[in-house]
């Protein structure tokens, strides 16, 4: 990539250049990673929910069945002395 920079009032702008095919299949592959790791990360992302109100159904039943007692008739938290 050969830029050479050029000064306007406020900002510094880069020519606009030809990139080579070496440059261009590099720029490439980083692009092909940055998207896969963007793809791998917004799967766990819509991953999350689902677990999080899952693992939360799951501890709120376990939770009315042992102040019902439906496990077995005793808690071993009510069993202390």
């Amino acid at each position: 990539m050969n830029a050479e920079p050029t000064t306007s009032n406020h900002s510094t702008k880069v020519k606009p250049t030809k990139l080579d095919d070496n440059d261009r299949e590099i720029l490439l592959e980083v692009y092909r990673q940055k998207l896969e790791y963007f793809r791998h990360l917004d799967r766990l992302r819509w991953q999350t929910p689902p677990l999080a109100l899952g693992v939360g159904a799951a501890v709120l039943a376990a939770a009315k069945q042992e102040t019902l007692g439906l496990l077995g008739g005793h808690s071993w938290l009510r069993d202390s002395s």
